[in-house]
């Protein structure tokens, strides 16, 4: 009988100033990503490597989706006691890393994603059991159009009708439709409370981060999904 799945992610924000900068509004872009960059050295790095081991300390099959690490973080993950995947082909220090514990891999591969003159690259992985999973991070210029390519990318790629494809899709709950249209998904739980990052386009709080079932999922009134972090 497999072990419990258990899947994580999670958006780490990038440290790098020329990467950072892009998550503020204009008026406070430079002043921000330098603020951010010293809060990586001096706290926030250690506080998400904290973070991920407690997650790692479980007996159960355990997958943490990164996305926006930068390679300072990757070689202290690189460290730790767990099976690691990493984009590789968009270089410019920000990659979507997998990290696997315990749950045998059959494959992984990068899938290439480059739409629209912006490249943002997905991290696929096989697990033994049957269900493929997605690492990914849309770019938030991409619009409606690029994302549905984007999805038939990754359908392309997937080796099983069971899948999870999880990230930050810098889209919200209603522009995010036409992706999942791609998938046969609907959005279950319209009524989210929260939100996981700001509208890049209007300055708004809303919702960006998504996790996606197939509907082979196996069990679902089994999973359960928490969308906060506490204390951090």
């Amino acid at each position: 009988m497999d072990k419990k799945l258990i899947i994580y992610s999670w958006n780490v924000l990038n440290p790098n100033i020329h990467i950072n900068m892009m998550s503020w509004k204009k008026k406070y872009r430079n002043k921000m990503a330098v603020l951010d960059n010293v809060r990586f050295t001096l706290f926030r790095k250690n506080a998400i490597l904290n973070i991920i081991q407690i997650w790692l300390n479980s007996k159960y099959n355990v997958v943490i989706c990164l996305q926006e690490c930068c390679q300072e973080l990757i070689d202290e993950l690189i460290l730790l006691d767990v099976q690691l995947f990493q984009t590789v082909q968009d270089k410019n220090d920000d990659y979507r890393v997998t990290i696997v514990k315990n749950a045998e891999i059959v494959s992984w591969e990068e899938i290439e994603l480059n739409l629209n003159g912006k490249q943002k690259n997905a991290l696929k992985i096989v697990l033994s059991s049957g269900i493929d999973i997605i690492n990914t991070h849309l770019h938030w210029r991409w619009n409606i159009s690029d994302t549905k390519k984007a999805a038939k990318l990754m359908i392309k790629k997937l080796c099983s009708e069971k899948f999870v494809i999880c990230g930050d899709m810098n889209k919200t709950q209603t522009t995010i439709q036409g992706f999942l249209d791609e998938f046969d998904c609907i959005m279950i739980n319209n009524e989210l409370l929260g939100y996981t990052g700001i509208n890049t386009q209007t300055g708004k709080k809303d919702i960006i981060d998504h996790i996606l079932l197939s509907n082979n999922i196996v069990n679902p009134s089994k999973i359960k999904i928490i969308n906060t972090v506490n204390q951090y």
